[in-house]
């Protein structure tokens, strides 16, 4: 409801589908850049009422100039209740309340059994920024977002390139962990 006040398309994920209040332009352009068809239910606040599918993320999308005063209206409406981020210019996702790409990340190391300073990730826009900087080692790709790459120091090329894989390149693994360098800490120990 606050979306559409604000001018803002919603796409409410429910279940394995996304469901819209109406097939738009801007509806079409996300099915066509995600991939994944919509299903087109009307009135989304009494489609989601008859359903007993809880919806796990509401993708809102707007004018880029919009979005910081949509934001502080959710904010205002709904407050501790939910997790708001930026994951581009013109989208604002709306969460459960703690949910993030770093709290993620925490529950797939405990399930693996490492800690969360072992884990690298790379991103390039707000909704990565906590699992950036949280993690053991952060990258920011050349195109991130003007905050990503204040708070993350450690940058590489672009997204649309092979960097991820020419930063990789630069690590050995030994015993199950990285180490940055050509030659793992005990061989360069051993050559010394």
């Amino acid at each position: 409801a606050i979306a559409r006040t604000h001018g803002f398309h919603a796409n409410l994920y429910v279940g394995s589908e996304i469901w819209i209040d109406a097939s738009t332009p801007t509806s079409r352009e996300s099915e066509v850049k995600d991939g994944v068809p919509h299903t087109v239910k009307g009135d989304l606040v009494a489609a989601l009422a008859a359903t007993d599918v809880p919806a796990t993320k509401i993708l809102c999308i707007g004018a880029p100039a919009a979005v910081p005063a949509f934001t502080a209206a959710l904010d205002a409406a709904h407050g501790a209740q939910v997790t708001l981020v930026n994951s581009e210019p013109s989208y604002l996702e709306v969460l459960p309340p703690g949910c993030c790409k770093l709290e993620a990340a925490k529950h797939l190391a405990h399930h693996l059994s490492i800690a969360i300073d072992e884990v690298m990730a790379f991103g390039d826009n707000l909704n990565d920024l906590e699992l950036l900087t949280g993690c053991g080692l952060g990258v920011a790709m050349a195109n991130s977002h003007a905050r990503v790459l204040a708070e993350v120091p450690t940058h590489i090329g672009h997204h649309d390139t092979d960097a991820i894989a020419r930063f990789l390149e630069g690590f050995t693994v030994e015993d199950g962990a990285l180490h940055r360098g050509s030659q793992s800490p005990a061989a360069r120990r051993t050559s010394s």
